[in-house]
């Protein structure tokens, strides 16, 4: 299993009442099952009831082609906010997620979200 990591956070301040932000992570991994086979002869053992029972030398040799995993993710998060006076601030934000699988097995699962906000901010 291999992968990279990396996460950052910027915050600006220019003034008393406002401020701006933006935050992201993002991941890039890989695994994967190196090949294997449990060889041996199909066998016979006695089963519960006193008759034979069927045990299966099954085949494994397709499995590491089956278990790659390659998988990005991204987030990143902008954001300001404004304080309009001591009781009312505002926000507005935007967020894009994203998930890749470069090899998918069953389905491929890639996809991207964009989400935005928009906060009024009261305080008593």
């Amino acid at each position: 299993m291999e992968g990279h990591t990396g996460v950052f956070n910027i915050n600006y301040i220019p003034t008393k009442k406002l401020s701006f932000n933006i935050a992201s992570a993002y991941t890039d991994s890989k695994a994967h099952i190196e090949a294997f086979n449990f060889a041996g002869p199909l066998e016979y053992a006695p089963g519960t009831d006193g008759a034979r029972e069927r045990y299966y030398n099954y085949d494994f040799s397709n499995v590491a082609d089956y278990s790659d995993l390659h998988i990005r993710e991204l987030d990143l998060t902008l954001s300001a906010s404004y304080i309009i006076n001591k009781n009312f601030a505002l926000s507005a934000g935007y967020n894009y997620l994203y998930y890749g699988d470069a090899d998918p097995y069953l389905y491929d699962g890639t996809g991207r979200a964009h989400i935005g906000m928009l906060t009024l901010n009261y305080w008593y």
